[in-house]
């Protein structure tokens, strides 16, 4: 068995199939293959144009497509991980904004609106 893999390369689009998602395989003039994916913006003549998500237009002569399909829209965009330190820190903003003053050293137990000295002696002043 040879070491090599071979891919069955088929182009499933048509000229129906303008104004959908599609990815699209092509053969460079240097011999390298390329992707594209994106929206079928037109096919005419020999010509494919592609519309990219980042707005690039790019026109594919139909002869150097080695492989094309339709593919589903592209999914929506994830929102940001945020940190646990995130959600303390919007609570400590929440609470600051109603809360009492206290001074440094003591400590609010919640709902109680008391506060503690921290440390010994009572006073946690240095």
């Amino acid at each position: 068995m040879s070491g090599r893999l071979a891919a069955r390369l088929v182009v499933s689009i048509g000229p129906a199939d303008v104004g959908q998602r599609i990815s699209l395989r092509r053969r460079l003039p240097t011999g390298e293959y390329s992707d594209v994916v994106g929206v079928l913006e037109s096919w005419s003549g020999k010509t494919l144009t592609v519309r990219r998500r980042t707005g690039e237009v790019v026109d594919v002569p139909e002869d150097a497509m080695v492989a094309a399909k339709v593919v589903p829209p592209q999914p929506p965009p994830r929102r940001p991980r945020r940190s646990p330190w995130d959600d303390e820190e919007r609570a400590e903003r929440a609470e600051g904004a109603d809360a009492p003053a206290h001074g440094p050293g003591e400590v609010r137990r919640p709902g109680s609106g008391e506060a503690r000295a921290e440390g010994r002696g009572g006073d946690a002043r240095a």
